[in-house]
């Protein structure tokens, strides 16, 4: 598939000066702001669950379970919010309000005991998504930064991006040599050129999957 259809660009040229051998050495560096539609509806989706499930979870916070204490104070059931935020990650994405009613109810005489007012709090929870903040955290997913100071006619956009990615997958081939399948531990070879030989193979198994 063409990456082109995949893919949102933004271009710029930078100058760059560093000091290589003794000498000067200047070069323009072209830079890629690259943002992958498919990248970007994948965390958007992700990003639109965890904030479904955290309203879910607060929702359940002033539920009573067996097992599970009973919030009474104002600070707990903040404390308990700023749980269920932080675990679903979804900072600055739910406005969330504590409501509190206060009821008061008459306690009959008992046992010598005078009728007595008694004052019981009542929370409730409520939540509100900041969509102006999730549309602009939508906005910048799925973007990354790739650079090059190949010139266009040498490296297009295209190329650029496939490098980054076959870089990846070298990446990937050293992780295999020290797990599985072409794991190198446990090495039964003792002779160096048997170790380089080994390493090679391995390396051109690695290279068939």
């Amino acid at each position: 598939m063409s990456v082109c259809v995949l893919l949102k660009d933004m271009r710029i040229r930078q100058e760059l000066t560093a000091e290589v051998n003794g000498q000067m050495q200047t070069w323009t560096e072209r830079r890629f702001l690259i943002q992958s539609t498919r990248l970007a509806e994948a965390a958007a989706r992700s990003l639109q669950e965890r904030v479904k499930k955290a309203e879910q979870a607060l929702q359940n916070v002033l539920v009573r379970k067996q097992g599970k204490p009973h919030l009474k104070t104002r600070t707990e059931i903040d404390e308990a919010i700023q749980d269920v935020v932080k675990e679903f990650r979804v900072e600055g994405f739910l406005d969330v309000t504590i409501q509190e009613e206060i009821h008061e109810r008459q306690i009959r005489a008992y046992r010598g005991k005078l009728s007595s007012p008694r004052q019981e709090v009542l929370f409730t929870i409520s939540s509100e998504r900041n969509e102006k903040a999730l549309e602009y955290a939508i906005s910048h997913l799925g973007w990354r930064v790739y650079a090059t100071n190949q010139k266009t006619d040498a490296l297009t956009l295209e190329q650029t991006v496939e490098a980054y990615r076959d870089e990846y997958r070298v990446e990937r081939c050293f992780e295999r040599l020290k797990g599985h399948p072409c794991s190198l531990a446990p090495m039964y070879v003792q002779r160096d050129d048997h170790r380089v030989g080994l390493v090679r193979l391995l390396t051109i198994a690695d290279a068939a999957f």
